[in-house]
């Protein structure tokens, strides 16, 4: 049973994503679950993005900033968390601006909540091409490309009051901040983290996601050399 006065705060990075940004918007907005604070940080778009996002301003549970210039995905996050760190919300999750989501699956995913020893929960997607076409495992070419990740994972509050913000990084910052939840389960057993394996989630394939721009031979192997120092 979902409890409908738990207010999940999300927040959505934006950067030149003009094309898909109404999409996704809109996604948020249409679902079933409705306490929902939406926090837009546009990182110094160079596109139309921030003015798209301004279109949406007149939304009561939409908030905006803009960076002057552009800091990356993980700073962005930071700065909602950290404007929003005294505020009224119980959960935190991403929605990464050029995705859309399935109208239920914010409900759905806060169904493990339930059992209030979940801390953080990896939300799973299906990854399509930018006209909607599901992707092909690159393993079995039979089977749709779908991956739980922890980049969209959804975490209750205190996950943030004990773990605090992500590692200011233009990389792999979502791994990191997922390992560190790991730890913490581990050293403290009263806590636990889990997985939701409902496909509720779109993943747009493009020329410019992050994982495209950076390379996952180079840029994540030393990374997370810094995260196991």
């Amino acid at each position: 049973m979902v409890d409908l006065s738990k207010k999940i705060l999300v927040i959505v990075p934006v950067y030149n994503k003009s094309l898909f940004l109404k999409k996704c918007l809109d996604s948020v907005l249409n679902q079933t679950y409705k306490n929902l604070k939406i926090v837009l940080i546009d990182d110094a778009s160079t596109d139309n993005s921030l003015s798209i996002c301004e279109q949406y301003s007149h939304h009561e549970n939409i908030t905006i900033f803009s960076n002057e210039k552009n800091m990356g995905c993980y700073y962005s996050r930071n700065k909602a968390l950290y404007e929003f760190r005294d505020k009224d919300w119980d959960f935190f999750t991403i929605h990464d601006s050029d995705d859309y989501s399935n109208e239920s699956r914010f409900s759905e995913i806060l169904k493990p909540f339930s059992d209030p020893t979940l801390l953080g929960l990896k939300t799973t997607y299906i990854r399509e091409d930018i006209n909607g076409v599901p992707q092909k495992d690159r393993v079995n070419p039979n089977k749709v490309d779908i991956y739980s990740s922890e980049g969209i994972a959804i975490f209750r509050r205190e996950c943030f009051e004990i773990l605090g913000y992500y590692d200011d990084t233009r990389f792999s910052g979502d791994t990191d901040y997922w390992w560190r939840l790991e730890s913490l389960c581990n050293i403290y057993p009263k806590y636990r983290h889990g997985k939701h394996l409902l496909q509720l989630y779109h993943a747009i394939t493009h020329g410019e996601n992050l994982t495209k721009i950076y390379s996952f031979e180079v840029d994540r192997p030393e990374y997370f050399k810094k995260s196991f120092a």
